[in-house]
């Protein structure tokens, strides 16, 4: 292999908060391989994402560019056929190939990967290599029997998966990624190995089940803080639900459930590793593990995701392994992004972006060089904003007289809103100036239409149609029929 040409492996989680690891957790969760790629690497403690939702996140993570600008700016949003990192590596004698849950759409395209297994998540469309081997098998009917209860109050998706662990959704992704790898050529590749767990429903199979002891779950210290959100941005998230029916007892059944899953991917994780090994080529692959976003798991008295900014959704773990050039252990805090992710990439792999990429690559901070950086992150959610410094969080409502400001230094997590404080308005006028210099600074470079394509789905018509305006993403995940 051209040294100067290292493989790319990315390996994603979905749900993913940055506290739910061994290495981040002080041990409490159990996950021995992605333990491993830090003491063996770099682990980020200050990474961001730019969205609390799927999909405008993770085209964000493919563009290096933020979601108002890739128009991906909710779920069920078309990714244009802008640049991105598998089509300029593929460009440049890459091989792609990517297996699990890309979540991009159209589902039917493969977005710049040669060689694709299509499984977009425990509750998918019609489209899915997972589904097809669960209906070879004459199981599909019994596994949307049980997805379709994921956001069932009475257990909120938390129930032992009842296939099997070998029918299990990530057992599939870890199999045929062990395939992918043993079937690599000579020619360097690109790989990403999305796995869709721990998002909800939380639901292990036996094997792990138990690993994890309900009695020994922490209930959040800010569990009764606001089960019920103060404004319509929360309240109308998608997914919502009346959390005042969500108690301690079905809190620790779902953190259990939770943590199985995670320690049910860092199995697989393990047999990936395990087999770049047994190939020769785990030392010349820069491996990047990270989530597209996190997960409130009681924080807040809620669950899930919906429109929130707080660290719980927006700060995920990264961990970079490469030891041709970096020492294992080691802890970079600097402020990453996930804009920042393509133009690393394409810098260990001497390849040239283009003027519209919106991140820096951070190879010499990993390295430990000094260099000139940014002191934030941004994320948005429709039409809130947050700016996000190391010790300030600002979340700014477009057009709306109440917003959030919180001292992180004093109040890391996040429950005394200084936004109307008057000893703490000059540093709200402050952030707020910030905020402003950043959407200025990150309008598109690129030529082209400002905004994307507003997913039509596959029938042709924009699901909202068929939903009478509602977000989709309660149908497509199962607590109604998908339209056929």
């Amino acid at each position: 292999m051209n040294s100067e040409k290292p493989n790319i492996l990315f390996i994603t989680m979905d749900q993913l908060r940055y506290d739910a690891l061994g290495v981040t957790s002080g041990g409490r969760v159990k996950t021995p391989n992605i333990d491993r790629l830090a003491s063996e690497g770099v682990l980020c403690e200050k990474f961001f994402v730019h969205s609390p939702m799927c999909q405008p996140s993770r085209a964000s993570i493919i563009t290096g560019r933020y979601p108002r600008v890739t128009g991906v700016r909710w779920n069920w949003y078309n990714l244009r056929d802008d640049p991105n990192l598998a089509r300029m590596l593929d460009a440049s004698g890459y091989h792609t190939m990517a297996i699990g849950k890309m979540h991009f759409t159209p589902i039917e395209d493969n977005h710049g990967f040669k060689d694709r297994v299509y499984v977009e998540g425990k509750m998918f469309s019609d489209y899915d290599e997972y589904r097809t081997m669960l209906g070879s098998k004459g199981l599909d009917g019994r596994y949307f029997e049980h997805v379709k209860r994921w956001n069932n109050v009475d257990n909120f998706g938390a129930e032992v998966f009842p296939l099997g662990d070998e029918n299990y959704v990530d057992s599939f992704i870890g199999a045929r990624g062990v395939e992918m790898i043993e079937s690599c050529g000579d020619d360097p590749f690109f790989a990403w190995f999305s796995f869709c767990n721990p998002h909800m429903p939380f639901d292990p199979p036996d094997s792990v089940a138990d690993m994890y002891d309900p009695d020994d779950m922490e209930i959040p210290p800010d569990f009764y803080r606001s089960q019920t959100m103060r404004w319509p941005e929360y309240r109308t998230s998608s997914g919502q639900q009346d959390f005042s029916l969500l108690t301690e007892e079905k809190l620790a059944r779902i953190k259990a459930y939770y943590y199985a899953t995670i320690s049910l991917v860092d199995r697989e994780i393990g047999r990936l590793l395990d087999t770049l090994e047994r190939k020769g080529v785990l030392d010349e692959t820069v491996i990047f593990f990270f989530a597209d976003h996190g997960e409130m798991l009681g924080n807040r008295g809620v669950l899930w995701k919906g429109r929130m900014l707080y660290d719980h959704i927006t700060h995920v773990p990264l961990i970079v392994r490469y030891p041709r050039e970096y020492g294992g252990g080691q802890i970079v805090s600097d402020m990453l992004q996930a804009v920042d992710l393509v133009p690393t990439v394409l810098d260990f792999c001497g390849v040239d972006g283009h003027i519209g990429l919106q991140g820096q690559s951070f190879r010499r901070l990993l390295a430990k060089e000094q260099v000139p950086w940014r002191d934030w992150a941004f994320a948005e959610s429709l039409n809130m904003k947050m700016l996000r410094t190391h010790d300030w969080k600002l979340i700014h409502y477009g057009s709306k007289p109440y917003g959030e400001l919180y001292n992180l230094a004093e109040d890391p997590l996040e429950l005394d809103n200084l936004y109307e404080d008057p000893g703490w308005r000059e540093k709200r006028f402050e952030l707020t100036r910030r905020l402003a210099d950043v959407l200025i600074e990150t309008e598109d470079q690129l030529p082209g239409p400002a905004t994307g394509t507003a997913y039509e789905g596959l029938s042709g018509h924009h699901p909202a149609q068929e939903y009478g305006g509602r977000d989709p993403d309660t149908y497509a995940y199962g607590s109604r029929r998908s339209p056929r």
